[in-house]
């Protein structure tokens, strides 16, 4: 029988859409059976019966070490469920055949072979319910919920029931259940394990030292002979701990494993000399002899063997700490990007060799300079602060822009991120920094800007061609045609009143066609931007829509100045077209609110309505010119843009010019 769980034929069946019938049934129940290991467990559960029986125990003494139930646990802890019931079906068949001692009643053999079962049963049941697959029992939990389950609960109720037959046959109900338990439960507590862990071992080819396991059993025996053997009486009990220094080594140094198979060794031998009454253990009664033997073996076995757990559970974790060491020393070292290791406060501890190329220094080189010798001046009070913010937030960044300084002197851009790394009392250790070089990307953007802004300007200065077109030519003769036609009315006879009429309608749409024109060239080039300043010109351009469109503009501004940067003003008055332009036109209502707020560092232009809204991120997407325009003519400026828009739920959209040191002084100056 096996612990492996493949899938079962049932289950395949249904997923393959073929019929389930008993010939499959059967051969699903048969995978995971094998022949070795129905012979392993007869041979096992039959020897570990005649050892308990005939060996360890008689009738007036139970066998203080029942070898029996630490087979059966085992085996229902290592075979499937569902196999469960042909383990428990040989339970009496091999316990009858094995025999009983001389003058057990066939009856208490058949109630003893059934509390067994039972016991096992329940424990395996539990156990798996608590632990799941597989039982290993290589972590202190694992452990003490065995220990709790296994030599604990199980060997209670067992001990209670069989306190009952026990008594019986003449013994006292308390004292056949504490002797019934402590055979029960030290079985559990040494054996049990032992089994586990070398099937484990076997599964998986991890042993212990053999060599020198073979070697400390054999001065274990050696040992345990002049202990409990072979030693001169009067024995002293002092003795009774010479074999404690060979499990002490076993546990620093063959692992759980080893220190479980040296423990069943001293259990076993030392048993066994007591139950035959020589050796240490033979001053008293054969039973005092065994129940104070128990419990010496309950008091050393069960610590050293935690003891064992714990050295291991923490080299496992040490060897795990390596491995994931080892494993980010070779990430960070062949990262494509730069990476280096900071300490709290700001000393480089390690980087690799990305971040090194990226600045032209050798790792020798770096450690312990700070990463504000590597950063241009400007920058550092920023990047400071966000070091400083990841300290207080437990947290990192991302992507944060800042310029370094390469071994050659020149300017390397770069796009950091970090993340702060704690130890286990929560104190900053250091941070993991991630550099990329971005310095092409900003090239780019910079040609990218300067494009741009030489297609913007080109754009302005056709639209100022066009509006002095428009105003200073196109507009005269509109006007010079309209004196005309007002000297053709005058001249034509009074009788002729319906060609005078003509002539009227034709000089009102010529009238109408100077004021659109005019209308059209201020917004081409205002005029008013230039002489009156960014206030007044965005206040007479509200009121020209308001009055061209029909509709009412709230147009609130403070603390502009009446002098800005022209290209800053230029900026913030296309916004306002722009934005007031996609207002008025697709959102739905008849009402709109415009501010205009100016502070010590900034400009801020703010236009909103309750209309229909739309969803940013598709308008975004879209191919509309609009809000593209707004961002390209707000970067040029260090602009920010920001829109606040859901459909159906209005919109805002929110401009920003920071004031340079440079627009500072032209404001001031104006």
């Amino acid at each position: 029988m096996s612990v492996a769980s493949n899938p079962s034929v049932a289950a395949r069946s249904v997923a393959n859409g073929r019929s389930f019938g008993p010939r499959e049934m059967w051969r699903d129940y048969r995978s995971g059976i094998s022949v070795r290991g129905v012979l392993l467990f007869a041979a096992g559960y039959y020897l570990s019966v005649q050892w308990g029986e005939h060996l360890y125990g008689k009738l007036a003494v139970p066998s203080p070490f029942w070898l029996p139930d630490a087979v059966l646990l085992s085996t229902f802890l290592l075979t499937q469920k569902r196999h469960w019931p042909l383990v428990a079906v040989a339970v009496i068949p091999i316990r009858l055949a094995a025999g009983a001692v001389s003058g057990t009643p066939l009856w208490f053999l058949l109630f003893a072979s059934a509390n067994d079962l039972l016991k096992a049963l329940f424990a395996a049941w539990l156990l798996l319910r608590v632990l799941r697959r597989p039982v290993r029992l290589d972590t202190l939990r694992q452990f003490v919920v065995f220990l709790g389950i296994a030599a604990g609960i199980a060997p209670t109720l067992s001990a209670l029931l069989a306190a009952a037959g026990r008594h019986i046959l003449g013994d006292a109900p308390i004292s056949a259940a504490y002797r019934w338990f402590l055979g029960d439960a030290l079985a559990q507590a040494i054996v049990t394990p032992t089994i586990l862990y070398w099937y484990a071992a076997c599964r998986q080819g991890i042993y212990p030292r053999l060599k020198e396991l073979l070697f400390l059993c054999s001065g274990l025996i050696a040992a345990m002979s002049y202990a409990f053997l072979l030693g001169a009486v009067p024995y002293s009990p002092i003795l009774s701990y010479a074999p404690v220094p060979f499990v002490i080594w076993a546990a620093l140094r063959l692992r759980p494993l080893g220190t479980a198979t040296v423990i069943s060794l001293v259990a076993s031998g030392s048993m066994l000399s007591a139950v035959e009454g020589i050796g240490l253990f033979s001053k008293g009664s054969p039973t005092q002899n065994v129940l104070s033997l128990q419990f010496f073996l309950l008091v050393v076995s069960i610590p050293l063997l935690a003891l064992a757990i714990i050295i291991d559970e923490r080299k496992r974790a040490e060897e795990t700490l390596r491995e994931s060491e080892d494993r980010f020393r070779r990430v960070f070292q062949d990262a494509g990007v730069g990476m280096l290791i900071v300490s709290p406060d700001g000393l480089i501890l390690a980087a690799n060799n990305a971040f090194c190329e990226c600045l032209g220094y050798r790792e020798e080189e770096l450690i312990q300079r700070t990463v504000e010798s590597l950063t241009h001046p400007e920058d550092w009070p920023a990047f400071s602060g966000k070091l400083m913010d990841a300290l207080a937030r437990e947290g990192g960044f991302q992507k944060f822009e800042k310029r370094c300084l390469h071994k050659s002197g020149r300017i390397v851009h770069t796009e950091s991120s970090a993340s702060l790394i704690r130890g286990a009392n929560g104190q900053p250790r250091y941070f993991v920094g991630e550099m990329l070089d971005i310095t092409e990307r900003k090239l780019a953007e910079e040609v990218r800007a300067t494009v741009s802004q030489k297609l913007i300007e080109a754009h302005e200065e056709e639209r100022t061609w066009i509006a002095r077109e428009l105003h200073d030519d196109v507009n005269q003769r509109l006007a010079l045609l309209a004196v005309n036609l007002d000297a053709l009315k005058q001249e034509l006879p009074p009788s002729d009143g319906q060609a005078k009429s003509r002539i009227e309608e034709a000089n009102r749409q010529v009238g109408d066609l100077v004021r659109d024109l005019q209308a059209l060239s201020h917004r081409l080039h205002s005029s008013k931007l230039e002489y009156l300043g960014l206030a007044a010109a965005s206040a007479s351009f509200c009121k020209e829509v308001s009055k061209r469109q029909n509709v009412e503009i709230d147009f609130q501004s403070h603390a502009i100045p009446a002098k800005l940067p022209q290209d800053a003003a230029l900026c913030l008055f296309r916004v306002l077209q722009e934005a007031l332009q996609n207002a008025t036109k697709h959102s739905g209502v008849k009402r709109f609110e415009v501010s205009l707020k100016g502070s010590l560092n900034e400009i801020q232009l703010s236009v909103h309505d309750a209309g229909v809204g739309f969803d940013v991120d598709e308008a975004v997407k879209g191919h509309g010119l609009g809000l593209t325009s707004m961002k390209e003519r707000l970067k040029l400026v260090d602009g920010q843009l920001l829109i606040e828009s859901k459909p159906q739920g209005g919109t805002n959209i929110h401009a920003s010019v920071p004031l340079s040191p440079r627009m500072k002084a032209v404001a001031a100056a104006g």
